[in-house]
């Protein structure tokens, strides 16, 4: 039995199997500073996707291949792969046993997995800057909107960017089968319009009324900017709780959908870490200490390894620099407790080979990075976090003079 909106998620799938497929038959490795597939990986993969790019060689990094990123985050997020180094010392994706559970569901199945994915995990605030509020407004539109009737700049208020700059969230609705996009061609800059217009597909009208009117507790952003959208768009609570996947499969016909996958892949991070703290490239700290050691405890521990007082604001960052941080641990600024205070770092679900900062001093702007070296699998779970090597003498914090 067929859906009559398996010609506008098809596409989708397919092309999502043939990233899987890449990845399993080439293993390739990823780069060391972003930790995302290469130049060269990315030119073959896109050759061989229906959503592809134009590229005539290989000179475009990952995230510039819409398609490809989507696609990667996809499947990292739901844990289908995770990140780890291997034996030379290269970032790789290692399947989970999510991934032999994905591939066992037919294709109405995969996209609700990865519809719901995309919705609770992909990162909306980073990537739209925390504007989220555009994206919001064109799932509205896009579900008031008739099958097939176009939908113009000017017939939108707050989402008029995703015609030019933000324009990456209309070709990733485009890709998942949501709408088929009127391109501009000759574009010369992000900032100009690259799209003339948004048309909903017959599925993706559907999707979106449950998107905005059902699913919106679901979406990865803050309480407060969900109950804002709620407002805006004048929603109701729901008030009998169903699983996403309950209320998105509704828009298929019965019998099409039975099953789907748990995601919370548990991967090992009790044990022992190996962290290198760094101020540059002549100065830094090595420090052991175990899984349950609390971030809290390593901002004290990097402190007393750099001679520092202790005396200002501080947090921890993930994202390859400062600019494209994001932060997932910062202590109480009145010093009161709060719910991040118990986290530790199993919690932080670092890596090994990750990088990631810490932030000391908001006027000063101390910045660390922290290179995760090393990862001993149980051992000495009990260890108190030790300073086992050093490099260069710590810097004076304050320079000024009294």
């Amino acid at each position: 039995m067929k859906s009559k909106y398996e010609k506008d998620i098809l596409p989708f799938i397919k092309d999502f199997d043939i990233f899987i497929n890449f990845i399993l038959e080439k293993n390739p490795n990823l780069t060391n500073k972003t930790q995302v597939l290469g130049k060269n990986d990315c030119f073959e993969l896109n050759s061989q996707l229906h959503f592809q790019r134009t590229a005539i060689k290989a000179s475009y990094t990952q995230d510039q291949y819409v398609a490809i990123d989507l696609f990667f985050k996809l499947s990292v997020k739901s844990n289908l792969f995770f990140m780890q180094i291997n034996s030379k010392n290269k970032f790789e994706l290692i399947k989970t046993v999510c991934l032999e559970e994905f591939l066992d569901l037919n294709i109405y199945e995969k996209y609700l997995f990865l519809l719901e994915s995309f919705w609770s995990k992909y990162e909306f605030n980073e990537e739209l800057e925390n504007d989220i509020y555009e994206f919001s407004e064109i799932i509205y539109v896009i579900s008031r909107t008739n099958f097939e009737n176009k939908i113009l700049k000017s017939d939108v208020k707050y989402c008029r960017s995703l015609f030019s700059y933000y324009s990456k969230f209309a070709k990733i609705l485009n890709i998942m089968g949501i709408c088929e996009l009127e391109f501009i061609d000759n574009v010369k800059s992000k900032y100009d319009d690259s799209i003339k217009s948004i048309t909903p597909t017959a599925c993706g009208t559907e999707i979106c009324k449950v998107l905005i009117n059902k699913t919106l507790d679901y979406l990865n952003t803050e309480i407060y900017y969900i109950d804002m959208i709620k407002e805006r768009w004048k929603v109701k609570d729901v008030k009998v709780k169903k699983t996403f996947f309950e209320l998105i499969s509704k828009v298929f016909e019965p019998k099409l959908i039975e099953k789907t996958i748990n995601s919370n892949v548990q991967i090992k991070r009790k044990g022992i870490y190996i962290l290198k703290v760094l101020l540059d490239k002549n100065l830094w700290r090595i420090i052991k200490l175990s899984h349950n050691t609390k971030l809290h405890k390593l901002h004290l521990i990097i402190q007393n390894a750099f001679d520092f007082d202790n005396d200002h604001m501080y947090a921890f960052y993930t994202g390859t620099s400062y600019k494209n941080r994001k932060e997932f641990y910062c202590a109480n600024p009145l010093g009161e407790s709060n719910e991040y205070e118990d986290l530790t770092v199993e919690d932080a679900e670092i890596y090994k080979g990750q990088k990631f900062m810490y932030l000391f001093d908001f006027g000063d702007m101390w910045k660390f990075e922290i290179q995760v070296i090393d990862f001993i699998e149980n051992e000495e779970t009990d260890l108190f976090p030790q300073i086992i090597e050093s490099k260069g003498k710590s810097p004076e914090q304050y320079n000024e003079v009294w």
